[in-house]
């Protein structure tokens, strides 16, 4: 504590999370690709998938049934000896494709936001 006041009269963010300053792209770059390419296909090589910012949360992988039940917002009964019985936040990944952020309440995971992803693995 200095005990006197101060200010910031500029700031420059250098890092987010994982994502560093030189993999950081100003909008006005994106909007040159997507002109220049007339196309959201160009600009889908400057993205990095969803998992990237979620990689420090714990996964749970879960099998097409359950992803289908996640993604009507029901929870499942996790098994087996190494399933958590209480979590603060995982992603529940099928195939390593996220399904939903969700809580482990007594070996109940339940989702509490569902990826509305395009693609549906097979």
């Amino acid at each position: 504590r200095l005990g006197c006041f101060g200010h910031v009269s500029q700031l420059r963010r250098v890092q987010v999370g994982p994502f560093l300053e030189q993999d950081m792209i100003v909008l006005e770059k994106l909007e040159e690709i997507g002109h220049k390419n007339a196309g959201h296909e160009a600009l889908d090589g400057c993205l990095q998938p969803v998992t990237t910012a979620l990689d420090d949360i714990p996964a749970l992988a879960v099998d097409q049934n359950e992803a289908a039940r996640l993604r009507q917002g029901q929870a499942i009964l996790l098994r087996g000896g190494d399933a958590p019985v209480n979590e603060a936040v995982v992603i529940a990944l099928i195939r390593n494709k996220p399904v939903a952020l969700a809580t482990v309440e007594k070996g109940m995971l339940k989702p509490v936001r569902v990826f509305n992803f395009n693609q549906q693995p097979s």
